[in-house]
């Protein structure tokens, strides 16, 4: 007799136990979901304002435009360490190319996920 109540009372233990930890996980999944989206607005802040700070330079020195979208070689050499500058203005041109991509479709992803 006591053997029996004393394997129910471990049932129900079992069972709260599973029942919490489901509670628990589910928690967890809510929680991860909302970190992942705080993230990915801070990947579109940042490269928004990466982007803003690119297209600054370019408003405020428009002769900067041709070395930069259309790969004209600049009239300086060993520009920031580089025997071409113009290499150096091609990979920070795709960079930024890059990033406005990925900040797109993240926004993307962003908005299907509302």
């Amino acid at each position: 007799m006591v053997a029996n109540l004393v394997a129910i009372g471990g049932l129900v233990g079992v069972i709260a136990s599973v029942g919490l930890l489901a509670l628990q996980t589910r928690t967890l999944v809510e929680q991860t979901k909302i970190s992942n989206a705080i993230a990915r607005a801070t990947v579109i802040s940042n490269a928004s304002s990466n982007l803003h700070r690119v297209f600054q330079i370019f408003i405020e020195r428009p002769e900067l435009r041709p070395y930069f979208y259309e790969s004209k070689d600049p009239p300086l050499r060993g520009y920031l360490g580089h025997a071409h500058p113009a290499i150096m203005l091609r990979v920070y041109a795709h960079v930024i190319r890059t990033a406005e991509a990925a900040a797109a479709d993240i926004f993307a992803e962003a908005v299907k996920a509302t």
